[in-house]
């Protein structure tokens, strides 16, 4: 009776094992296909579900703002100088706005003056819908930039 019950406990052991290795691999190879995400905000945080894949946001920005073929490659180049910088900005909230304001010293550079205000307004609206669905207040506007 008693080496049953050790078997039944063995058998049970390897059970719940095997449902945790079988959840970690549907996580990983079924619901998160293809290659990290990466936000336009500094990049995927292990954990943490980032705001939206980069090539997306960029995408609807080029629908949305209307950029030209040359503006969308020169929006491309910034984000992918910029991902590192917020990286390494990560947990220093001085290193972070510097880097966002670095980010959008050089969006004001390859965009138009409309396309900027554009731009303020989607990421406003954005981080207002973000706010709302987390129960906190809409946040104050957008960074200030030399102009």
């Amino acid at each position: 009776m008693n080496s049953e019950r050790r078997w039944i406990g063995v058998f049970s052991a390897l059970l719940l094992l095997l449902g945790i290795f079988i959840g970690i691999a549907m996580d990983r190879f079924l619901f998160r296909p293809g290659p990290p995400r990466i936000s336009v905000a500094g990049g995927a945080e292990p954990g943490r579900r980032p705001a939206g894949d980069a090539r997306h946001f960029l995408e609807r920005l080029t629908l949305q703002l209307d950029l030209t073929d040359e503006q969308r490659g020169q929006v491309e180049e910034v984000f992918n100088r910029n991902i590192p910088r917020f990286r390494e900005a990560r947990g220093n909230r001085a290193g972070f706005q510097e880097a966002r304001r670095q980010m959008w010293e050089e969006l004001a550079a390859v965009l138009g003056e409309e396309q900027m205000k554009q731009l303020d307004e989607l990421r406003r609206s954005e981080r207002d819908e973000h706010r709302k669905q987390r129960g906190l207040p809409p946040g104050p506007g957008a960074p200030p930039r030399n102009e």
